[in-house]
């Protein structure tokens, strides 16, 4: 039997399998070789008694279930999952998925919300892009579909937080945290209220939910997640007279960075003076600008990685009321992504985020000896400057904000404006940030990795 697993009968091999799940098992059918090279022509000798008349042949699969009986003991459907495992039987799985289907579509026509007026609108929808007819291949469909329906059942609520509904429900608290389930009432949602999918729910990106997505759940008397999620601030002077406004005031006057909760944005509006507010991704230099400046920092939001849906809410309403906006993150993959994440979505300007800053930092670190970290991954394209892209992945080099924190600091001086701020200025540990305070996105390593190749 050893031979029989000779590459010379792969291809043999490949094509009964394939003829034999297409049909079921069945035997009735045969299979071609073309193409026939001499160890190919030798083993088919070998194993049916006769030599193929020509590079090509075509042989049934009775002849070869009966050869493997007479030669190893096996028949067909026992050596192939030997040699490749269990056969699929596709007309079964086919049949299957046909059945799941229309118990899916049961269930919705004919459960608990079968009377809702937007339910055949629903499931019109679950119909045409697919995502039912995946469910009905996915294990967890049913199961799925079910706690959809039972929270949609729920709904509307007595403003509570989503994982207090989804509990309730279902006994899970993360059974709405950005899975099919929240997909499919999502949809239903967006149906019943006259907003459009592509709209609200087929939103699903790295960056937070959409102010869409929040209302769309604050209708049905459910809240997002609006305490855990906070947005650094800081220089933020409001001017109007809600307990936020009069918060974000006194740390202004203070030069105290302060979280601000996605509670506190939704209850109460900011009133701010048209001056333009500038974007960070770390919060290390949200610290060096309390540690130099104090008072005298301009506006400065943070979002601290990835940003969440604070920043979002509050980024969006100042973009929103015309206030202008100045982002800048990290030179690496992530933080071309998140600038151009808030660039798209507030109409922001780049801050000291094109190609000549991230050049003029590498060589001014390369100058200084510090071994930067390789970049890891594509370059996404940079359109606010198309040539920051390519030469960042010419160079291969990540350049942290860290690296910019002089002239970062200096833009944000309301006395000296925009410039350099000088070396001699500052206490050897003022570049610190203070204690507790993050320095990076969570889970990042030590920034540490390969020098800068040399200029030229």
């Amino acid at each position: 039997m050893a031979a029989l697993a000779d590459s010379a009968y792969g291809r043999l091999w490949d094509r009964a399998r394939h003829a034999l799940e297409r049909t079921g098992g069945s035997l009735e059918g045969s299979i071609e070789l073309a193409g026939l090279s001499a160890p190919e022509r030798k083993a088919l000798t070998g194993l049916l008694g006769r030599a193929p008349a020509r590079e090509s042949v075509r042989v049934k699969l009775a002849e070869l279930d009966e050869c493997l009986l007479r030669s190893a003991g096996v028949d067909l459907v026992v050596w192939l999952e030997s040699v490749g495992g269990p056969l699929r039987n596709r007309p079964a799985e086919r049949h299957a998925r046909r059945s799941a289907l229309e118990s899916l579509r049961m269930i919705v026509e004919h459960g608990t919300l079968a009377e809702r007026p937007w339910v055949g609108d629903w499931l019109d929808s679950l119909t045409r892009d697919g995502l039912l007819a995946k469910m009905a291949r996915d294990e967890t469909g049913f199961d799925d579909l079910a706690a959809a329906i039972g929270i949609l059942g729920a709904l509307p609520a007595d403003d509570i937080p989503l994982a207090v509904l989804a509990a309730r429900v279902t006994g899970d608290t993360k059974r709405l945290t950005m899975t099919r389930v929240r997909t499919l009432v999502e949809r239903s949602l967006a149906i019943q209220v006259g907003l459009t999918v592509d709209a609200v729910v087929e939103e699903r990106t790295t960056t937070g939910a959409s102010l869409e997505r929040r209302m769309l759940w604050r209708h049905f008397g459910v809240r997002l997640d609006d305490v855990s999620s906070t947005v650094l601030v800081l220089g933020l002077c409001a001017v109007g007279d809600t307990p936020l406004d009069r918060w974000l005031r006194d740390a202004a006057g203070l030069g105290v960075a302060m979280s601000v909760t996605l509670a506190q944005l939704e209850r109460w509006a900011i009133n701010l003076p048209s001056d333009t507010v500038h974007v960070c991704e770390n919060p290390a230099v949200v610290g060096a600008a309390v540690h130099r400046l104090g008072p005298r920092s301009k506006p400065l939001l943070c979002t601290a990685g990835v940003p969440n849906d604070a920043f979002w809410l509050l980024a969006e309403r100042l973009g929103i009321s015309g206030t202008p906006l100045m982002v800048r993150a990290d030179f690496d993959p992530a933080g071309i992504t998140i600038a151009r994440s808030v660039m798209d979505r507030t109409g922001a300007s780049p801050w000291r985020f094109g190609t000549s800053n991230y050049v003029d930092a590498a060589h001014e670190a390369q100058r200084r000896g510090l071994a930067l970290p390789g970049l890891v991954g594509p370059v996404p394209a940079t359109p606010w400057d198309v040539a920051l892209a390519p030469a960042m992945a010419s160079a291969g080099v990540v350049v942290f904000e860290e690296l910019l924190v002089d002239e970062l600091v200096a833009d944000l001086d309301t006395d000296l404006g925009a410039g350099l701020l000088a070396p001699g200025l500052l206490a050897p540990d003022e570049d610190q940030p203070p204690p507790g305070t993050p320095t990076g996105r969570a889970g990042e390593a030590p920034r540490s990795g390969t020098a800068l190749p040399p200029s030229t």
